[in-house]
């Protein structure tokens, strides 16, 4: 795990615990699929195992992605956890259903509905155009700071924060009609928090636009909670 994405990458899951994917079984290839659409900056496709990884017992060498090789290793250091189990066939997990040691801690829990495999279409996103951005940014400024709400994780966590931060889309890909070029100007460095809070809002806001409110919400509480107009 020599790059800072597969790092990052590694701590993330490890921390999340695949929350975002739904309860229940999932075969390794959906795994990858939703993690790749969730994490799009950290999985790059050109870099592969043979360049990273010594473990020449794994097959095939050499030709898949190492991120693909980070959630192997985050599923099984989670199996040996309890909180990940192996599947009912080869290459399927079970996510979030208890084992015998850890059955206590969820005994005021419920299982809720049946395991759906989601597929989905989206839009291709470059990671390299993102790594581009941040380090552009850090060229400039020396730190990522989010543009919304001037959150910095290197500040925040240290050492642990350090070179990370996401990149917002200023115009949807969603919304764009067929492919187009994404310049580091139409990327904005933002923090986990009001990426989600951008995405939420409809018709999504603009960097500019949160920032006001953010900046707002701020001098009302300097205010006692009251309006500062």
């Amino acid at each position: 795990m020599a790059r800072a994405e597969l790092k990052e990458l590694y701590l993330i899951l490890m921390d999340t615990r695949f929350d975002f994917i739904p309860r229940g079984e999932i075969s390794l290839q959906g795994i990858y699929e939703i993690v790749k659409l969730r994490y799009p900056e950290l999985c790059d496709d050109d870099y592969l195992c043979s360049m990273n990884c010594t473990n020449r017992s794994m097959r095939p060498y050499g030709k898949s992605p190492e991120w693909n090789h980070t959630i192997r290793a985050v599923l099984k250091k989670l199996r040996e956890h309890g909180t990940v189990t192996a599947g009912s066939t080869r290459g399927m997990w079970l996510l979030g259903i208890p084992t015998n040691h850890t059955a206590e801690a969820f005994e005021h829990e419920a299982i809720e509905g049946r395991a759906l495999l989601k597929l989905h279409k989206m839009k291709e996103r470059k990671p390299q155009i993102v790594r581009r951005k941040k380090r552009a940014v850090l060229a400039d400024k020396g730190r990522l700071v989010c543009e919304a709400c001037d959150f910095d994780f290197a500040w925040f966590y240290g050492k642990l924060g350090e070179g990370f931060a996401e990149c917002h889309h200023r115009s949807p890909l969603a919304e764009l009609d067929g492919q187009a070029p994404t310049r580091l100007a139409d990327l904005a460095i933002v923090c986990s928090n009001c990426h989600r809070m951008l995405h939420r809002s409809r018709p999504m806001m603009s960097v500019e636009q949160l920032r006001s409110l953010v900046l707002g919400r701020r001098l009302e509480r300097l205010h006692g909670g009251r309006s500062a107009t």
